[in-house]
């Protein structure tokens, strides 16, 4: 769950803990058996009638839903860091996986999957697996990703 997602959830848990609180409240002065003049009958219907409790449930609802559904995708490209030797391009994340190309240093490119220690990346002719540690990562609009 998201830190946005836990929020809201919480959100909803107070208001609704302090919409039910609240009509307790009202029930508890509303079945008074002692009614002063500032509790008359009347007073107490014209008061439950001007409380306005806001309730964002639904608005919660549909910032859960909203936010399930919106796209959360980031869009990267890359800079090798190798300076020296070329970097190894495998066939799968992790270093027991196939070596299939090498990239030249200062090679650049797109990330198609951004993993922990290991990415997908891809460049004009190449696609396979780099590990993080070599790899200066950029954050891209979508409209600059080609992918």
């Amino acid at each position: 769950m998201s830190k946005k997602q836990m929020t809201i959830l919480i959100s909803l848990v107070l208001y609704t803990t302090i919409g039910i609180a609240a009509a307790g409240l009202l029930f508890f002065i509303g079945s008074g058996k002692k009614q002063s003049s500032v509790f008359s009958p009347s007073s107490i219907e014209a008061a439950e009638k001007n409380i306005i409790i806001e309730n964002p449930v639904e608005e919660i609802a549909e910032d859960l839903q909203t936010s399930s559904t919106k796209s959360s995708v980031v869009y990267y490209k890359f800079l090798t860091t190798n300076i020296l030797t070329p970097l190894n391009v495998r066939t799968a994340p992790g270093m027991e996986a196939a070596i299939i190309a090498t990239l030249p240093p200062s090679s650049s490119g797109y990330v198609l999957e951004k993993g922990e220690e290991w990415s997908k990346i891809k460049t004009d002719n190449l696609e396979g697996y780099c590990s993080n540690q070599y790899l200066q990562l950029e954050e891209i609009s979508k409209e600059d990703y080609p992918y």
